[in-house]
C-alpha cells in the first residue's frame, strides 16, 4: 500500500483509469479524475479529461468550469476568459471568480 501522499494520488489515479476502461463513457468518473489530476498539477492531462467530456457532453457546464479552472492554472488567461463569458456562466459565481482571476493574472483590465 502506498505511504506517501503523491504515491496515494498517483495510485487513486490510475484506478481511475481503470475503471473508466471498463466504462469509458461515466463523466462523474472522468469528472473525478480531472479533478484528481488538476489537485496533482497535471494541467494538461485534466484539460484532455475536460475536453473528452464536452465532446460526449457538449453543455455539461462542470466539465466547462473544470476546463477554465485547468486553464487558469496553467496561465492560459485568455481560454479562461472565452469560457468564463460564456452566457450560461453570466450569473454564475464561479464563473465570474475565475473570470476576474484571469483577467487580474492577464492585466487585461
Amino acid at each position: 500500500m502506498p505511504t506517501n501522499l503523491f504515491a496515494m494520488a498517483n495510485d487513486a489515479i490510475n484506478k481511475l483509469r481503470e475503471a473508466l476502461k471498463v466504462s469509458p463513457d461515466n463523466i462523474p468518473l472522468k469528472l473525478h479524475l480531472g479533478e484528481m489530476l488538476l489537485d496533482e498539477k497535471e494541467y494538461q492531462e485534466a484539460i484532455d479529461e475536460f475536453n473528452a467530456i464536452l465532446k460526449q457532453d457538449p453543455s455539461n457546464e462542470e466539465a466547462k468550469l473544470m476546463l477554465a479552472e485547468a486553464f487558469l492554472l496553467q496561465g492560459n488567461y485568455s481560454a479562461t476568459i472565452v469560457i468564463a463569458e460564456e452566457e450560461q456562466f453570466k450569473n454564475n459565481p464561479e464563473a465570474l471568480l475565475l473570470l476576474a482571476k484571469a483577467h487580474l493574472r492577464d492585466k487585461s483590465i
